[in-house]
């Protein structure tokens, strides 16, 4: 982890005269956990009002119920059969089935397209929520003056740098599929 952090913030900050990337988010899949690492000055959001405790350049998070083998179990409870059922062939059973063989034997490596495939959406949503619970977040409050917007958290809006780490990434035929889905969501911003 610690090798990460500075790597990360060597790639966003540059050294010796040659520049960095600026902002930018590691997203590590890994196979019990899914970790977030993000390098961004901390910025209030446009419009809003800051709560809470200043963010700090480099931040770190862990998610440990969100990972391709021990926790891919907590990760399918929490998105639900139909993200599964909507992408691969199979029955609810085989499903169900998959899962638990990678949970049973974290060494596993898929051997067929279907395989590979729940092991796509795993790791899909990996990224996903722990890029979202990483992430602050803009709310709406209701005063009896006016309505107000409120930031909680680190405002990631400037990254557009995403680096994915992580065997299910690095080993992928198209690993950007992977990584969009931590980008920000902008439909669901409050207005």
């Amino acid at each position: 982890p610690a090798a990460v952090l500075s790597a990360g913030e060597l790639l966003a900050n540059g050294r010796n005269g040659l520049p960095g990337m600026g902002d930018l988010m590691i997203v590590d899949v890994g196979g019990a956990t899914t970790d977030i690492h993000s390098y961004a000055e901390h910025t209030t959001h446009e419009g809003a009002r800051y709560v809470g405790a200043v963010e700090p350049y480099v931040k770190r998070t862990v998610e440990g119920d969100l990972g391709m083998r021990e926790s891919s179990d907590t990760l399918f409870a929490e998105v639900g059969m139909d993200v599964f059922s909507g992408r691969v062939d199979a029955s609810e059973q085989q499903i169900r089935q998959s899962i638990s063989r990678r949970v049973a034997n974290t060494n596993y490596l898929p051997d067929s397209d279907y395989e590979i495939e729940i092991d796509n959406i795993i790791a899909t949503h990996c990224g996903r929520l722990a890029a979202r619970r990483h992430s602050g977040k803009i709310e709406r409050v209701l005063t009896s003056k006016n309505t107000n917007r409120i930031q909680i958290g680190k405002n990631l809006t400037r990254i557009r740098t995403i680096i994915g780490t992580g065997g299910v990434v690095v080993n992928n035929s198209n690993p950007s599929r992977l990584l969009e889905s931590a980008l920000a969501d902008r439909s669901a911003e409050p207005n």
